[in-house]
């Protein structure tokens, strides 16, 4: 059996262990998806609000990183480094996000719900359309 030499070093280095999810961030963008959830959802009322992207990002990259509820978007959101390398400078807590959902159901009513069915069928054809070229 051979022995694998390893030296440790104590270092100051931030590190995560989402470091991987930086590597999607551009894939993302270059898909679109942010600015197609933007252009296609409804925005939040208020000026101070932010646009819908920022809060369904940070859910799809929980799921990738196999998160099965909101509140498993707080240890993204808790992270500073990946907010850093990933460059969403504020990635909300899950009762924002929980909040979001709930009232975009509340407000939506059968012809809302078609609308973004239809809306999100475009963004799967999209993607397909992407993965394909």
């Amino acid at each position: 059996m051979s022995k694998l030499n390893y030296k440790l070093e104590r270092s100051n280095d931030k590190i995560t262990p989402f470091g991987g999810i930086s590597l999607l961030i551009p894939l993302l963008d270059k898909m679109g998806i942010r600015d197609f959830l933007d252009k296609e959802l409804d925005h939040p009322g208020s000026n101070r609000g932010k646009p819908p992207s920022s809060k369904i990002i940070p859910v799809i990259l929980s799921m990738i990183c196999g998160g099965r509820s909101f509140s498993d978007i707080d240890k993204l959101s808790f992270d500073k480094v990946l907010s850093y390398i990933s460059g969403i400078e504020d990635i909300p807590d899950s009762s924002s996000i929980s909040r979001y959902f709930s009232k975009t159901e509340s407000m939506l009513d059968e012809v809302a719900v078609n609308k973004t069915i239809s809306k999100l069928g475009s963004l799967n054809y999209k993607i397909e359309t992407f993965e394909s070229s």
